[in-house]
C-alpha cells in the first residue's frame, strides 16, 4: 500500500487525495490552477508538508517529497521555494498571473495587451508569435475554443474581450505546444476567475474627457470663420469604463461563485472632411474662369479665397463665367423630374472648407463625425465540489458590442452610418471524476457563438446606437432596389 498524497487548494479548501504506487509515484491531472499545500502520509513515517506550491494554467509539475521515519503525529514542513518543483512539459511559454493583470496599468483593460510582454511576440496590425502569420494563434477559455472558426486571418476575430478582472491568469505558448491543444502555431490559454471560501470583490471606474485634449494641427490649419470660431472643432472623446465583480462561497468548502459586470461607453468625435457641392453647383450652375483650371485655396493658382468667394487669377482670359447644365438641354425644361437629386441634395450641407475640391463647384465640409461605441460584458462562474473525487464547473459569458463601421460612417451629419452590432456568448461546463489512482475522467463541453450583423444605412433603427425604429427606408432614394448617397472625391 502506497502513501497518501493530498493537495489542498488554499483558496477553496478543497482536498484532492490520491494513493501512490509501491514506487511512490502519483499523479493529479485534474487540479485547477491555484496555490496548494501538498501533504504525504504513511504509517510509521512523519507527515511531509509542502506549502504554497503554485500550479499555473497549462503547466505540468513534478513535486517529489521524502518521508522520514517517525511518529505519524510529527510532520516535516517545507516551503515550496526550498525544494525543486520541475515543469515536465517541453512547451515554451510564460504565464501571466491575475495579480500582474490587475497591477499593471492597461488603458483598454484588455488582458491581451500583455501578450506583447512575452518573448517571441511582436505586433503590427496583429499579434505574431515567433514570426508566424497573424491568424495562426489558437485561443481557448477554460479549455474551450473561443474563436470564430468561420473567419480566419486575424487574431482579433475571436470577438471575445477578456477584461483584466475576468482572467485569473493566462499562458502564452510560443512553440512546441503539446498535442492536446491541436490547431495553431501559438497558444493562448486563459482561465476565468473563480470564487473561494472568502468573499472578494472590486469596483472601478475610469473616465476620459475631451476637455483635456488640445486641437490637432490639421484642425487648427483650417483657421477661423468670419465670426472668429474654429472651422474644425477639437476632437471629442468621452470614455466611461466601469464595472464590478464579486466572488465567494455559496457553501464553504463546497460551492463557490464569481460574477463580473463591465460596461463601456465611448462618445468619440473625429474630424472628417466630405466633398460637397457649392450652393451654385447644387442648382446645376457650374462656374469657371476662362483660360485657367479651377483651384482651391491650396492650389498654385487659387480661384477662391478661404471664405469661398471667387478670386480672378491674373492669367484668366475673362471674368467669372457659369454654365447651367439644365439650361443647355431644350428637351429637358424641368429640372430633376424624378426628384431624386433634390432628395439627395437636401441632406448635403454647404461647404465650410475650401482647401479641398475645385473651390468654385466642389469644396469640403469638415465636421467632427461621431463614432459612438457601446459595450457590455456579463460573466458568471459556479464551482461545485460533490466530494473529493467529483467536481463540476459551469461558466457563462455574454458580450454585446455596438458601433459604427468606420468604413461606412456617415458622410454628413444628416446621414446615418452603417452599424455593425456584435454579440458573443460562450458556455462551458466541466465534470471531473477520479475513480481510482490510475483512472480519471475529465469531461468538458462548451460553445462559442459570435454573431455579427452587417447593416446598411437605410435599415430601420440603425442610424444611431439607441435602437430607435423611427428611421425608415424613405430616408434615402432607392435605385435598383438599393438606397444610396453620393460621395465625391477631390
Amino acid at each position: 500500500m502506497g502513501a497518501t498524497v493530498t493537495a489542498l487548494n488554499i483558496a477553496t479548501g478543497v482536498r484532492t487525495p490520491v494513493q501512490t504506487n509501491e514506487a511512490g509515484i502519483y499523479t493529479m491531472p485534474s487540479l485547477l490552477p491555484g496555490k496548494y499545500t501538498f501533504t504525504a502520509e504513511h504509517a510509521g513515517f512523519r507527515k511531509a508538508v509542502v506549502d504554497e506550491v503554485i500550479l499555473q494554467v497549462g503547466t505540468k509539475l513534478t513535486l517529489n517529497m521524502t518521508l522520514e521515519l517517525g511518529a505519524t503525529t510529527e510532520s516535516v514542513e517545507v516551503h515550496a521555494a526550498a525544494i525543486e518543483v520541475n515543469a515536465t512539459s517541453a512547451s515554451v511559454g510564460e504565464v501571466v498571473e491575475g495579480k500582474r493583470l490587475l497591477d499593471l496599468p492597461i488603458a483598454g483593460r484588455s488582458a491581451y495587451d500583455l501578450l506583447i510582454t512575452q518573448p517571441g511576440v511582436t505586433t503590427g496590425s496583429n499579434y505574431y508569435l515567433n514570426g508566424n502569420q497573424g491568424g495562426s494563434v489558437n485561443f481557448t477559455m477554460d479549455g474551450i475554443n473561443a474563436q470564430n472558426n468561420l473567419l480566419s486571418g486575424s487574431f482579433y476575430l475571436y470577438s471575445n474581450v477578456v477584461s483584466t478582472d475576468r482572467a485569473e491568469e493566462f499562458r502564452v505558448v510560443t512553440s512546441a505546444a503539446d498535442a492536446e491543444y491541436g490547431r495553431g502555431a501559438g497558444q493562448v490559454q486563459m482561465v476565468t476567475r473563480g470564487g473561494g471560501n472568502d468573499f472578494h470583490g472590486a469596483a472601478f471606474i475610469e473616465v476620459r474627457n475631451g476637455i483635456f485634449n488640445a486641437n490637432t494641427f490639421t484642425n487648427n490649419a483650417q483657421g477661423v470663420d468670419a465670426a472668429g470660431h474654429e472651422r474644425a472643432k477639437r476632437d471629442q472623446l468621452k470614455q466611461n469604463n466601469y464595472g464590478t465583480r464579486l466572488g465567494g462561497p455559496i457553501k464553504k468548502n463546497k460551492a463557490f461563485f464569481n460574477g463580473l459586470w463591465e460596461p463601456y461607453k465611448q462618445r468619440n468625435n473625429s474630424a472628417f472632411t466630405a466633398i460637397v457641392f457649392t450652393p451654385e453647383a447644387a442648382q446645376g450652375i457650374f462656374r469657371f474662369f476662362p483660360g485657367v483650371q479651377n483651384g482651391n485655396t491650396t492650389a498654385a493658382v487659387p480661384t477662391v479665397d478661404p471664405s469661398g468667394n471667387p478670386v480672378r487669377p491674373a492669367n484668366a482670359s475673362g471674368p467669372l463665367s457659369a454654365v447651367s447644365l439644365f439650361g443647355r438641354d431644350p428637351s429637358r425644361p424641368v429640372i430633376d423630374p424624378t426628384g431624386n437629386i433634390a432628395h439627395i441634395l437636401k441632406y448635403m450641407p454647404a461647404p465650410n472648407n475650401f482647401q479641398v475640391g475645385d473651390g468654385l463647384n466642389t469644396a469640403g465640409f469638415t465636421w467632427n463625425r461621431p463614432v459612438p461605441v457601446n459595450f457590455e460584458l456579463y460573466e458568471g462562474r459556479v464551482d461545485y465540489v460533490f466530494n473529493d473525487k467529483h467536481r463540476a464547473t459551469v461558466t457563462l459569458n455574454h458580450q454585446a458590442y455596438h458601433s459604427f463601421n468606420v468604413a461606412a460612417a456617415p458622410p454628413y451629419p444628416s446621414i446615418p452610418g452603417q452599424a455593425d452590432p456584435t454579440k458573443t456568448t460562450q458556455y462551458s461546463a466541466a465534470f471531473t471524476s477520479i475513480f481510482r489512482p490510475n483512472l480519471l475522467n475529465d469531461f468538458r463541453m462548451g460553445a462559442f457563438r459570435p454573431r455579427t450583423t452587417v447593416q446598411t444605412p437605410w435599415e430601420v433603427g440603425q442610424n444611431s446606437l439607441t435602437g430607435s425604429d423611427a428611421e425608415r427606408q424613405s430616408l434615402l432614394p432607392i435605385v435598383g432596389g438599393l438606397g444610396f448617397v453620393p460621395q465625391f472625391a477631390s
